[in-house]
């Protein structure tokens, strides 16, 4: 499922839904599309290396950086 959400992220928004460390469930929209970054004047300044065992994505409501683990991903919505 972590691939499928990864790959779906590249081409745009997707709406999935992950378990938080407290145990509530978050719904986000959230991409990884660099057009999309680009347009909504986010530059890149990291190192490009991910975390093991995490899913970052950029969360189209907050305008922000998130990341969810991988093993909490509950749905994605297609």
């Amino acid at each position: 499922m972590v691939e499928k959400l990864k790959n779906a992220m590249a081409k745009g928004p997707v709406k999935f839904t992950y378990l938080k460390k407290d145990g509530s469930t978050r719904e986000a929209i959230g991409t990884r599309n660099s057009q999309i970054l680009e347009e909504v004047g986010y530059e890149y300044k990291g190192n490009g290396v991910e975390k093991a065992g995490v899913v970052s994505y950029w969360d189209m409501e907050k305008s922000s950086w998130r990341a969810c683990r991988e093993d909490s991903i509950i749905s994605i919505e297609e």
